[in-house]
C-alpha cells in the first residue's frame, strides 16, 4: 500500500492507493468494474445535458418564490447606515476568529434522495461573503472549479440576478480523474443575501437543487450588555458600530443521483456533492480568513465602497454558481488499522442510504464494545492489583465534530507493557491538539481509529511493568501521555477510567496541588517551558507573549519571570483579562481590542506568538531576537515546533510549583463532569477559556 501526504500549514492529509495491497479480494475485477462505469461519465453527461427552455423555468415557483426561514429576526431595511467598509473597520479593530468546521446533517426522505442540511459561521459580514461567491475571479479560492465555459443572465432586476452556467468541474474517484461540464440555474439576490440554484439537466443528477441564505451573526454582543439586540439596526445602536458582524450561513439541499449502482459505488456517490460542499466550504473560510488578515492591515479588498457600484454590478453576474457542482468529486479513502484483542468493532444495521456524518458516506457508523480477551504481546508485571477488564471511555470511530464523540461503557482496559504503568485516571484536561485530531487535521500521522481521545492525565499508578523503575503502585501522578502530540498519539487517551502511560512521560503530583491542578499542567506547560529552551531565553532578556491569558500563553508569562529570570514581560489579551495576566507577572498589559501591538516603539528579544499573528510579531522583535510560533504562518525568524513530552520537565518544574511561584490557572466554568466531556470540547472551542478546560470526577 502507498500512501501519500500533503503537508501544508501544519495539516496532513493522506491518500491513499490499495491497488497493490493483498488480501484485498479481486483488485482486476474491481478495477474494471469501476474503470468501466466512470469512464462513461463525461460523455453520458455531455449527451443528456439539453438546451436550457427559459420559459418553463420562469414559470417555477420553487426558483422564483421560495423564502428562506428567517431565524426570528425581523427583516429590516437595506437603508441602514451599515456599509461593508465601515463594517470591515469593527474587524480591521478587532481580527481575531475562530473558524469552526460546517454541521452537515443527511438525511434520507425515501429512495435515493438524500436531503443535506449546512451551517456553518464565517467570520466576514454577510455582504462580504456574497462578494467572495459572485467575485468573477473566485475560482482562484473555490480550487475544484476548472473553467467557466458559458454564462448568461437571463433576469436583471438591479439587485437580483438570475443566470444559467455552464463550467467544468474537476472531478477525482480512487485512481481516476477528469473534468465533466455542469449546467446550473442560479437565482442571487444580494438584497436579503440569499441565492437558490437548480440543476438545469443533466445525466448524472436526476434532481440537484437548493438554497443559500448568509445571515448576520453578532460577534460582540456583550457590548451591548445588559441588553440583548433582537435586530441588526439595535445592535449597530448599542455597540455604536463598532460590534463586529459575522454571517451565518446556511444551505438546504436535495440530491437524486440519476442511477444508483449497488453498493460499495453507491455510497460515494451518494457522497460526491457532500464531500464537495464541505470541502469549498473550507476555501471559503481560508478565503475569509486572508481578507480579515488584510483587513487588519488596512487592505481589506471586499469593500464595496472602496471598489465603486459598478464592481457590484460585475460581482452580481457571477453568482452562487461557482460553487454548485454536484459532480466534483475528491475522496481520500483511508484503511481502518486496529489493534488486536484491544476494540472489537460492530457494524449497525439498515445501513442501506445516506449517513448522518460529517460528510463522509458509506456503511452505518461503527460502534466500539469491549473484549475483555488478554493482548498476545501483554508485558509482565511486578503485581497486579484488582482491575477491572471493562472501562467507561469516550470514543470516536470516524473524524469530525463533537458529535462524533461516544461515551462507551465497556470498552477494554489497555494493557501495561513493560516500560509503562496503568493510571486510575482521576482528572484529564482537554487542549487545542485534542479537538484538531478530533478534526481530522493531521489523520495521515494519527494512530488507527477508534480514538479514546485526551492527553493531560492526572491519576494514581494502580499497576507496573516489569522494567519500571521509580514509580510503584498508590503513587499520585501526572503527565502528557504521548510523547510526541502529532506524530502516533496514544490510540488509548486519558478520558477514560483508567490509561496505559511510559513511566518517562511521568512524575509524581506536586504535593501541594489537587488532580484538578495537576491536570491542567503537563502539555501547556512542556509547550511554554520548551518553547522559551529553543528561543535561547535567558535571565535579563524580555519578551512579548501573544494570547497571554490562554492555557501555553499564562504558562508562558510565569516561567519566563519566575523560572527564566525576565527583565521584562509583556503580554497581549482582551479588556477583561488584563488585571488577570498583571497578577502573573506581565509587568505590561497590552489591550488587543484597543491596541496594535506591532505598533510598540519597544522591541523584545523573544515574542512568544500563542495565537497565529506571527507576522505582525516579527515586527516587534529585535534584531537576532526569536519568534516562537504554535499556529498559523511562520515569518522568519519566526520558528514552529512541535513539543516532546518528557516527565524530567515536570520533575524540574515541581520545585516552582509547589513553592507557589508558578500558578495553575484553571478555567472558572470547569471543571466539566465526565458525562459532560462533550460541552467541554464545545466550550474550548469557542476559544473564549481563561486557563485550561479540565474534566472531574472521572468515575
Amino acid at each position: 500500500m502507498q500512501i501519500s501526504r500533503l503537508v501544508m500549514m501544519g495539516e496532513v492529509q493522506t491518500t491513499t492507493d490499495n491497488s497493490s495491497e493483498e488480501g484485498s479480494g479481486h483488485p482486476n475485477l474491481i478495477s474494471d468494474a469501476l474503470h468501466g462505469f466512470f469512464s462513461h461519465f463525461p460523455r453520458k453527461v455531455h449527451e443528456c445535458v439539453a438546451q436550457f427552455n427559459f420559459k418553463q423555468l420562469k414559470s417555477n415557483d420553487n426558483i422564483r418564490n421560495s423564502e428562506f426561514p428567517s431565524g426570528g429576526r425581523k427583516k429590516e431595511s437595506s437603508t441602514i447606515d451599515l456599509s461593508l467598509e465601515k463594517q470591515m473597520h469593527a474587524w480591521k479593530e478587532n481580527p481575531v476568529w475562530a473558524d469552526h468546521p460546517p454541521d452537515i446533517k443527511v438525511t434520507v426522505p425515501k429512495g435515493s434522495l438524500c436531503n443535506l442540511s449546512l451551517k456553518v459561521d464565517v467570520g466576514l459580514p454577510p455582504d462580504a461573503v456574497y462578494n467572495i461567491v459572485t467575485d468573477p475571479d473566485n475560482k482562484r479560492v473555490f480550487k475544484n472549479i476548472k473553467e467557466v465555459i458559458s454564462r448568461k443572465v437571463l433576469v436583471d432586476e438591479g439587485l437580483r440576478q438570475v443566470v444559467e452556467v455552464e463550467q467544468a468541474a474537476i472531478w477525482r474517484f480512487l485512481w481516476w480523474s477528469g473534468t465533466i461540464s455542469v449546467h446550473v440555474l442560479v437565482d442571487q439576490n444580494r438584497e436579503n443575501h440569499t441565492m437558490k440554484f437548480k440543476q438545469i439537466k443533466s445525466g448524472f443528477m436526476e434532481r440537484f437543487e437548493g438554497r443559500w441564505k448568509m445571515e448576520p451573526l453578532f460577534v460582540d454582543e456583550e457590548l451591548c450588555h445588559p441588553l440583548k439586540p433582537k435586530s441588526l439596526s439595535e445592535y449597530v445602536a448599542c455597540t455604536k458600530g463598532r460590534g463586529r458582524i459575522a454571517s451565518t450561513l446556511c444551505l438546504e439541499q436535495l440530491i437524486q443521483p440519476a442511477i444508483v449502482p449497488p453498493p460499495p459505488i453507491s455510497w460515494y456517490l451518494r457522497g460526491i456533492t457532500t464531500k464537495t460542499t464541505e470541502m469549498l466550504i473550507t476555501d471559503l473560510l481560508a478565503e475569509a480568513a486572508r481578507i480579515r488578515q488584510a483587513s487588519g492591515n488596512g487592505n481589506s479588498d471586499l469593500s464595496d465602497e472602496k471598489s465603486g457600484e459598478s464592481q457590484v454590478g460585475k460581482r452580481r453576474v457571477r453568482g452562487m454558481d461557482s460553487i454548485l457542482s454536484p459532480t466534483t468529486f475528491q475522496f481520500q479513502l483511508r484503511t481502518p488499522l486496529l489493534p488486536p484483542s484491544k476494540l472489537t468493532i460492530n457494524r449497525l444495521k439498515n445501513s442501506r442510504h445516506c449517513v448522518h456524518n460529517k460528510g463522509v458516506f458509506g456503511p452505518q457508523p461503527l460502534r466500539v464494545f469491549a473484549t475483555s480477551a488478554p493482548s498476545a504481546q501483554a508485558a509482565s508485571n511486578k503485581s497486579s492489583s484488582s482491575i477491572p477488564s471493562e472501562m467507561k471511555a469516550w470514543t470516536y470511530t470516524e473524524y469530525g465534530g463533537v458529535e462524533v464523540l461516544k461515551l462507551e461503557s465497556s470498552v477494554a482496559v489497555p494493557e501495561v507493557k513493560d516500560d509503562q504503568v496503568l493510571i486510575k485516571v482521576a482528572a484529564a484536561a482537554l487542549n487545542p491538539v485534542d479537538f484538531k485530531r478530533r478534526l481530522g487535521k493531521f489523520k495521515a500521522t494519527d494512530s488507527p481509529l477508534p480514538t479514546i481521545p485526551g492527553y493531560d492525565v492526572a491519576g494514581v499508578v494502580v499497576k507496573v511493568g516489569s522494567q519500571v523503575k521509580d514509580l510503584k503502585e498508590g503513587d499520585e501522578v501526572y503527565g502528557d501521555i504521548s510523547e510526541k502530540a502529532l506524530d502516533g498519539p496514544k490510540q488509548f487517551g486519558s478520558l477514560a477510567e483508567y490509561t496505559a502511560v511510559e513511566e518517562k512521560l511521568l512524575a509524581l503530583k506536586p504535593r501541594n496541588l489537587d488532580f484538578v491542578q495537576a491536570a491542567a499542567l503537563p502539555l501547556a506547560i512542556e509547550t511554554a517551558y520548551e518553547g522559551l529552551e529553543r528561543a535561547g531565553f535567558s535571565e535579563g532578556k524580555s519578551i512579548l507573549v501573544l494570547g497571554g491569558a490562554g492555557g501555553v500563553g499564562s504558562l508562558v508569562i510565569q516561567l519566563a519571570k519566575q523560572v527564566f529570570g525576565a527583565s521584562r514581560v509583556a503580554a497581549t489579551s482582551s479588556t477583561g483579562k488584563l488585571e488577570f495576566i498583571k497578577s502573573l507577572g506581565a509587568d505590561l498589559a497590552i489591550d488587543y481590542t484597543k491596541e496594535n501591538f506591532e505598533d510598540l516603539p519597544e522591541k523584545f528579544d523573544v515574542v512568544y506568538d500563542a495565537v497565529g499573528q506571527c507576522d505582525k510579531a516579527v515586527k516587534v522583535v529585535k534584531e537576532g531576537g526569536s519568534v516562537v510560533v504554535l499556529t498559523g504562518a511562520v515569518t522568519p525568524p519566526g520558528f514552529r515546533f512541535v513539543v516532546t513530552s518528557t516527565g524530567e520537565t515536570l520533575k524540574k518544574l515541581n520545585p516552582y510549583l509547589e513553592s507557589g511561584k508558578v500558578k495553575v490557572l484553571v478555567d472558572p466554568k470547569g471543571p466539566f463532569p465526565f458525562d459532560k466531556v462533550s460541552e467541554a470540547f464545545s466550550y474550548l472551542e469557542t476559544n473564549r477559556a481563561t486557563g485550561k478546560v479540565v474534566v472531574y470526577p472521572i468515575p
